[in-house]
C-alpha cells in the first residue's frame, strides 16, 4: 500500500523505481452499496526518469534581496531515481555575462 495513493491519478515516486505498481478499485453505488475489489498491475516497473531539477530557486533570507555577508542557496526539487553526488557552481556577473565564483560549489553559498 502506497500512504496517500488513493486518487485517480498517482504520479510515481523515486521509492516505486524498479517496481510494478497495483491498483485496486473498490466500486462503490452513491446508496453506499459497495461491490467486488477488482485489480490491476502495470506490465512493466517503473522507470528511472532522467535526472533533473524542477523548479529551481535561488533563495536568500531577505525580502530585499541577496545581501552582501548573508547566505543564498538553491531550492528544488530532485528527480530521476535517487540524487548521486550533483554538481553545483555558483557565477557572478551582469545580465548576460556570468563567470563561475571560484570554490563556490555547493548548495549554499
Amino acid at each position: 500500500l502506497i500512504e496517500g495513493a488513493n486518487q485517480i491519478e498517482y504520479v510515481p515516486v523515486a521509492e516505486d523505481v524498479d517496481h510494478l505498481l497495483m491498483l485496486e478499485y473498490t466500486p462503490c453505488r452513491s446508496d453506499g452499496i459497495v461491490g467486488q475489489p477488482v485489480a490491476d498491475t502495470t506490465q512493466s516497473v517503473v522507470l528511472k526518469a532522467a535526472p533533473q531539477v524542477r523548479g529551481l530557486k535561488v533563495a536568500h533570507g531577505s525580502s530585499r534581496g541577496p545581501i552582501e555577508g548573508s547566505d543564498v542557496w538553491v531550492e528544488g526539487t530532485y528527480v530521476g531515481g535517487h540524487e548521486g553526488d550533483s554538481i553545483y557552481q555558483w557565477y557572478r556577473g551582469k545580465h548576460d555575462d556570468f563567470t563561475p565564483i571560484d570554490g563556490a560549489t555547493s548548495k549554499r553559498y
